[in-house]
């Protein structure tokens, strides 16, 4: 995969195709900002495939204080432990998915994970698509959270234990659903 760790900025941007393989774990794009206020932006055009597998697979992972991931391509990544497609750790984190975020894993898998101690902002115009024996389309936490799925936006959810298309904890959360979210658990 790609790993891009800075002190201030990194910047990753794919519009070809990551596959990353591994046995414990592999990240497709791993991008950090270790700066108190540090940036973190990770694009994946329309024409980029972003592809993880591994006991660990995350398809994209942005961690730092202001952290803004954007899919508007293909994100997939397959396990048997833990699957994530999108994972953005930070103080402020916004994502958007206008492509294809698809996880699959024997127990966990989530589509898109983010959390910030600030604030989190996330909106799916795309699909989202996550199959595990635990399975979350869209996993937020945080002090101020909102998740939007767009008419456009669908999130298919199957979980064989516990399933849940859109969870939000925090001190204030919002989630606006203009789409199709479809759970089966």
């Amino acid at each position: 995969g790609v790993i891009a760790s800075a002190y201030y900025d990194a910047t990753v941007e794919n519009a070809g195709s990551i596959v990353a393989n591994g046995y414990s774990g592999a990240y497709g794009v791993r991008a950090t900002a270790s700066a108190a206020e540090g940036h973190v932006s990770v694009t994946n055009y329309e024409t980029g495939s972003i592809e993880a597998e591994a006991l660990l697979a995350v398809g994209v992972y942005a961690g730092g204080y202001d952290v803004d991931v954007s899919n508007a391509g293909s994100i997939d990544a397959s396990s048997d432990v833990f699957a994530i497609g999108v994972e953005a750790l930070a103080g402020y984190a916004e994502v958007s998915n206008s492509g294809s975020i698809s996880v699959d894993s024997s127990l966990v898998a989530v589509g898109i994970l983010a959390a910030g101690a600030s604030c989190v902002d996330v909106a799916n115009s795309g699909s989202i698509d996550a199959t595990g024996n635990v399975a979350v389309g869209v996993q937020v936490s945080g002090q101020d959270l909102a998740v939007t799925n767009a008419e456009a936006g669908t999130i298919d959810v199957t979980g064989y234990a516990s399933a849940a298309g859109i969870n939000l904890n925090g001190l204030y959360v919002h989630a606006y659903n203009y789409g199709d979210i479809t759970v089966l658990a």
